[in-house]
């Protein structure tokens, strides 16, 4: 019975010592501002065919906590369509939000945005719509002021003229 009172106290004084060792404060990154860019590769269905492409934009997020971020990007893709359609360029502005679950370094987010997508057909017409975008990331910290990652959205074109991409 004695060894298991000195077992309880050393366990005891164990959890205090290692308790008494923890950070007085978390190194969460919330209220900051985070800047981005990206490139990458698209395919977009319309109402016949896919078209792929590449496209390019930046984003800008505010950390409202360190799990929620308020999100804002801009972007512009282009594809090429079959003949007699030579290309078409989609510009997009997106405002949403992201839960982000980091993890020491590493940093899973994905997040929900909504916003106008002009797809311009050449030598033909404007196609104006609401685009959802859904991104979903996963970035390394190389410091507090530095990461990379890779990125993947999945956009929903809403609300087209005929003719448009969904």
């Amino acid at each position: 019975m004695a060894g298991y009172r000195r077992r309880g106290r050393a366990a005891a004084v164990a959890a205090a010592t290692l308790v008494s060792l923890l950070p007085a404060s978390g190194a969460a990154f919330e209220r900051t501002w985070h800047v981005g860019a990206n490139v990458g590769y698209a395919t977009t269905a319309f109402a016949d065919y896919l078209a792929r492409g590449f496209g390019a934009g930046a984003y800008l997020s505010y950390g409202l906590t360190d799990a929620i971020n308020l999100r804002g990007q801009l972007d512009a893709t282009i594809v090429e369509l079959p003949d007699p359609l030579t290309s078409a360029l989609f510009y997009q502005g997106a405002l949403g939000a992201e839960y982000v679950l980091d993890t020491i370094d590493w940093l899973v987010y994905a997040g929900a945005l909504a916003g106008p997508v002009d797809v311009a057909i050449q030598d033909g017409d404007d196609l104006l719509q609401l685009g959802l975008v859904v991104p979903v990331g996963l970035n390394y910290q190389l410091s507090q002021r530095f990461a990379v990652g890779a990125e993947g959205q999945l956009r929903i074109f809403l609300l087209g003229p005929e003719g448009s991409p969904t």
